[in-house]
């Protein structure tokens, strides 16, 4: 019982650890409500975007950014993974790189608001960039960026040139977007909707060139345009929304194969839990231990313990068989020895190990709640008494270790530390896969020894 018990308490606590977040990140979902404006300023902002006839977008950007005397160690991109007309489709950037004056640029790459926002912090901690203007140079590809159209037109490109999420002001933007068929009825726009502060031209061609600036902090420069062409399937789709891919990720495969592998860990964990199970007793209940076998025997068999409520037993089992004798006075108890060694013969060698007590036939032992050093004696008998119990039951081979519980063991206390990292990281962008080692652990409580009885 306690063990489904334990079992439930598990699967509980692995739920809250995957859905709070879910909880938590569903109340905000805007990257720029807490962020601070950057003191670097960004004077040009080139960028040319090659749509493919796939829908796959490949972007070069070119970042003239000016940084004040003040030491700054780098700059932050924003992404947005959710096209707000298909909200089940995800725009993750791949094949990231970026350079600084031509070298090579460290970057690390995380989520925001709950998978909604990847974001790349591009500089090193170690090293502050030098007052002046630095150019960076960012390639990236996004997995099918094309979208159904509107009215006749099959399909349309609907994109921010510019992300909303530049924490800089830029001085001026020049956008080249090169796209699969001739471009029809071009619109851009400045932040929400402005279309007065944006220029597109090349409408009826295959190439658009779009300038904009100066821009504030925070504000988008967006293109949309028709395209003849059929409307090739996403690049990435998942039928849930973005507020649960900080649980389930941004990718069905990586999910549904994460699941697989959760109930194949889950299943193994239960069946090494099954075999280092005690095997039920071949006898029928009985009310007292089986012949030749004391108490404290029949109690290590059934909970594989040795304590002090078996030590008494055994001493009410010796006097049960006249052994001895129990008298109580006050505060004290009294144990005589009645028949000396024709009384301890008939008992089992556990219960025969109270006569340790005694000095023979006659003799007592006398404890008091006020008495230190028959306390003493009797807690060193109690201490020899739990290990002539092992002792009797590993010689005879009725209690034996098990290695693969032990194994379990380790691989349970493994499993719940990896269980814990990945709920509080989510270093795999996908909570859910806690289920893996987390489902192990719950299964396999381990127990690390095997009654043989």
């Amino acid at each position: 019982m306690m063990r489904w018990v334990a079992r439930l308490a598990g699967f509980g606590l692995l739920a809250l650890g995957i859905g709070i977040p879910v909880l938590v990140s569903s109340q905000s979902s805007d990257s720029s409500s807490n962020a601070t404006f950057e003191e670097t300023t960004i004077s040009a902002y080139v960028a040319d975007f090659d749509v493919a006839d796939n829908g796959d977008l490949a972007v070069t950007e070119t970042l003239a950014v000016e940084f004040p005397d003040s030491g700054k160690h780098g700059i932050f991109r924003f992404w947005d993974v959710v096209d707000p007309s298909q909200s089940h489709t995800r725009l993750i950037p791949g094949d990231v790189s970026v350079t600084r004056d031509g070298l090579e640029e460290p970057f690390e790459v995380s989520s925001e608001s709950g998978g909604r926002y990847r974001v790349a912090k591009i500089g090193s901690a170690d090293v502050t960039v030098t007052p002046g203007q630095h150019v960076y140079v960012l390639h990236f590809t996004i997995d099918g960026v094309l979208t159904p159209g509107q009215g006749d037109q099959p399909t349309q490109l609907y994109w921010n040139l510019i992300p909303g999420g530049w924490r800089q002001s830029i001085t001026a933007a020049d956008l080249t977007v090169r796209l699969p068929a001739p471009a029809q009825r071009v619109k851009c726009a400045v932040g929400a909707g402005d279309t007065n502060s944006c220029t597109a031209s090349g409408e009826g061609s295959t190439t658009l060139e779009i300038r904009a600036g100066p821009l504030p902090p925070f504000t988008p420069v967006t293109i949309q345009t028709g395209l003849d062409i059929p409307t090739p399937a996403p690049g990435r789709s998942v039928p849930w929304p973005v507020r649960f891919d900080s649980a389930l990720g941004s990718s069905l495969p990586v999910a549904v194969g994460g699941w697989a592998v959760a109930a194949v860990a889950g299943l193994v964990g239960w069946l090494m839990s099954r075999a280092t199970h005690e095997r039920k007793p071949p006898f029928p209940l009985q009310y007292a231990p089986p012949e030749g076998i004391g108490p404290a025997q029949a109690n290590y068999i059934l909970t594989e313990e040795a304590d002090r409520q078996a030590f008494v037993a055994s001493v009410l089992h010796a006097a049960e068989q006249g052994a001895v004798t129990l008298d109580r006075s006050d505060d004290a108890w009294s144990i005589t020895d009645a028949r000396g060694a024709a009384g301890w013969a008939g008992l089992d060698p556990v219960t025969s190990g109270v006569a340790n007590l005694l000095s023979g036939p006659g003799t007592s032992f006398a404890a008091t709640s006020s008495d230190v050093e028959a306390g003493q004696r009797l807690k060193d008998e109690i201490d020899r008494f739990t290990k002539s119990v092992q002792d009797w039951a590993n010689s005879r081979g009725l209690v034996s270790s098990s290695w693969l519980a032990r194994l379990g063991a380790i691989l349970v206390l493994v499993s719940a530390v990896a269980t814990g990292w990945i709920v509080l990281k989510n270093p795999f962008g996908a909570r859910a896969l806690a289920l893996i080692p987390g489902l192990f652990a719950i299964q396999m409580p381990g127990h690390p020894r095997v009654d043989k009885w």
